[in-house]
């Protein structure tokens, strides 16, 4: 399965989770792409991230998402956020689960405009808060969530690191507010080896094919395959390449954005498949999970990366 094809039978298979069976799942799954391809041609996400900033309470050495290497970390403007949303949501047939993340999505001040506002939006099933159990939900972002049931909190345990896990979980109880936690992270696979292996097309294609982690990423305004992608350009680690995401704040039209993505969605490689060992993480060794890298020694890291010295 292409991109397209994999969020649409995801989408499916999860909205049908009452069935027990999971062949009669598979096989209504894989009935409904095959009809979606040949009649309707609707796009389904199934997953997406949207990084609301990228300032962090923690600077972690091996965070997937980069974050540790932003020398100057930014607060996305919340109505360009919300607009981002409304139009992504306006290109599509329906979005599964919408994760709302940072850096650290406690930090951004206006949160809960964001999730009073896109969790009116009809076609997005479920919204997702991602912290790291350093901060506290505020008492206006606690009322948009407490009286809007698609939206849940998800917390991440680093130990000792997440020094208000304890504390956020007692807050989300006595609001009676949706939460899932990982408990206790014990692991995680190395991220830092994030250099050009220089691979050939065909090995990316590989690559591409069997990756399953599925994280689309929604990062100013710009719709990329993976956070790898939509960081890795945002640094200048990886060139700039318009065919590898969609414009959706520049766009000015939803059919513009449907094409775009559905175009998007086809693709069988893209530049951050050279630089990423995600996809063989079986085999990766593991490392403690959140362990903290000064500022001074990211930006060396950062400059061994982008120089290609490793």
């Amino acid at each position: 399965m292409n991109l397209y094809q994999k969020n649409i039978y995801n989408y499916f298979y999860q909205k049908f989770e009452i069935i027990s069976s999971s062949v009669l799942r598979d096989k209504i799954a894989r009935k409904i792409v095959f009809l979606n391809e040949k009649y309707t041609h609707n796009i389904y996400l199934n997953y997406i991230e949207v990084p609301i900033t990228t300032c962090c309470t923690l600077r972690c050495k091996d965070c997937a998402n980069l974050i540790q290497y932003y020398d100057k970390p930014y607060i996305i403007n919340e109505k360009k956020i919300i607009k981002d949303i409304i139009k992504l949501a306006a290109g599509v047939k329906k979005i599964n689960m919408l994760r709302i993340l940072g850096g650290e999505p406690l930090i951004h001040t206006e949160l809960f405009k964001i999730l009073n506002d896109i969790s009116q939006i009809k076609n997005i099933n479920k919204i997702q808060i991602v912290t790291n159990g350093t901060l506290l939900l505020n008492e206006k972002s606690l009322e948009i969530i407490r009286k809007n049931k698609k939206i849940s909190v998800f917390i991440s345990n680093y130990g000792s690191v997440s020094e208000k896990y304890n504390v956020l979980i007692n807050q989300l109880k006595q609001n009676s507010i949706k939460y899932e936690t990982d408990k206790n992270i014990m692991w995680w696979v190395p991220q830092t080896e994030f250099y050009h292996h220089n691979r050939s097309r065909k090995e990316m294609e590989q690559i591409f094919q069997i990756c399953d982690i599925g994280c689309i990423s929604l990062l100013d305004g710009k719709l990329h395959l993976c956070p790898r992608s939509s960081h890795g350009m945002e640094l200048g680690l990886i060139r700039e390449n318009p065919e590898e995401y969609v414009d959706i704040r520049n766009a000015k039209t939803k059919k513009k954005i449907y094409k775009g993505i559905y175009k998007l969605f086809h693709v069988k490689t893209i530049s951050a498949c050279d630089i990423c060992n995600s996809f063989n993480s079986k085999n990766l060794p593991k490392i403690k999970p959140a362990q903290q890298i000064s500022k001074e020694n990211a930006k060396k890291q950062f400059l061994r990366i982008k120089s290609g010295i490793i």
